[in-house]
């Protein structure tokens, strides 16, 4: 009866701090930089009897660009009866197919969209979790869901039109100790060029079981959170669990990560950081043998001002042109005005931001268009957040 007690007030508590946390975006007139491009409305609140769409992925899979989201049935909520879908454009973003739900578990949970294009066999392969519905994450972190998590990848051989039947593949991407788990969310990259090309890299992150308190409290400490990086060498059908960074030192607290391969064959991943000691930054890490190991751990980069949420990143260009962009809001508190930033020195340093969506908006994914423009699907609203999932065309002279 003690633990049940103490774990609801401890899961009530943290939930009153998160939302203390997440402060509304400040109304008022946009940073004079912003500019309001049109953008096109993949999924709106409310289309096919969904409550609310979010957590967007895009994929380029040779002609077709994909756009994912969770297709949340009864609310806003991370947790409950959540469907993973999909709609196809073959035109670059500019119309895009009906929606189709690739993933339907009846009441539970399929969530955090992690795709990735296997350019050698001409395939995406979907990672993503899935739970039961009652099992939100401070409940999973506090070891209440009975290792109710679990993680799968189904494939696409057509760009997306069909999909194999998913499979689990939890003995391979989580350790025994691993309690909360999300895959992304965002896509994953095929390395080019560096020690092992053609490998495929899922950025993935996790919480551990602490030790205070029946483990409840210890649980529910942010230090406990880490990023992680699922690799594969044979084209996903077989995955393993490559870097992990976890320092529990409480200065940074990985959580939700990204990835990009630069052009000398290193790996850029960039975390949100949750809840560490140098709030309203990103924290960034690199590594050296494709995705094995981060070089070092995970450390704030001051130039990257965000609140605590996802951000989304790409190895943009082509033909010795590429830099390295990040989507993420650029309001050091609040999800709002969101904004891309770009480094030519593979993360070292970084530009100013270009506010894009100005007002609320969350988490993003970018892809590459043709001709050199960049494609950005991100959460946003006119009043409020997760209102719509729109697409963004930036053409490749408006970058930053």
């Amino acid at each position: 009866m003690l633990r049940t007690t103490l774990a609801t007030a401890t899961l009530v508590l943290s939930l009153g701090l998160a939302c203390a946390r997440a402060p509304l975006c400040p109304t008022g007139a946009p940073d004079d930089r912003a500019t309001a491009a049109p953008a096109t409305s993949v999924f709106e609140a409310g289309q096919r009897g969904y409550h609310t769409f979010r957590i967007p992925a895009l994929l380029r899979a040779g002609p077709v660009l994909l756009a994912f989201a969770e297709g949340r049935v009864t609310g806003p909520g991370d947790a409950g009866d959540i469907d993973l879908v999909v709609r196809r454009s073959l035109d670059d973003g500019a119309t895009w197919e009906p929606l189709q739900v690739l993933v339907d578990v009846g009441a539970d949970s399929a969530a955090n969209p992690a795709p990735v294009f296997d350019l050698v066999a001409g395939r995406v392969l979907l990672l993503h979790t899935r739970a039961p519905a009652r099992d939100f994450e401070l409940r999973a972190r506090a070891g209440l869901g009975g290792g109710a998590r679990t993680v799968w990848s189904l494939a696409s051989a057509d760009g997306g039109a069909t999909w194999s039947p998913a499979r689990e593949i939890s003995a391979e991407a989580m350790a025994p100790d691993w309690l909360w788990y999300a895959t992304g969310p965002g896509h994953g990259i095929q390395l080019r060029h560096g020690p092992v090309p053609g490998r495929l890299l899922v950025p993935a992150n996790h919480s551990r079981a602490g030790g205070a308190l029946f483990g409840i409290l210890g649980g529910l400490d942010d230090a406990l959170l880490g990023a992680h990086a699922l690799l594969s060498d044979d084209g996903g059908q077989t995955w393993r669990i490559g870097a992990v960074d976890r320092p529990e030192t409480g200065r940074v607290n990985p959580n939700e990560s990204t990835a990009a391969e630069l052009l000398d064959g290193r790996v850029f991943f960039a975390s949100r950081d949750q809840h560490g000691r140098d709030p309203g930054n990103r924290a960034v890490a690199w590594s050296t043998d494709a995705g094995e190991h981060y070089h070092a751990p995970f450390a704030i980069e001051p130039a990257l001002v965000s609140p605590v949420v996802q951000a989304s990143l790409l190895q943009a260009g082509s033909h010795g042109r590429e830099h390295l962009l990040i989507a993420s809001p650029t309001h050091p508190e609040a999800r709002c005005d969101l904004g891309l930033r770009a480094s030519r020195d593979g993360g070292a340093t970084w530009s100013a931001a270009r506010v894009v969506a100005p007002g609320p908006a969350a988490y993003s994914d970018l892809a590459q268009l043709r001709g050199g423009d960049v494609g950005l699907l991100y959460e946003v609203g006119d009043a409020t957040l997760y209102e719509r999932i729109d697409f963004l065309r930036v053409p490749a002279d408006e970058l930053p």
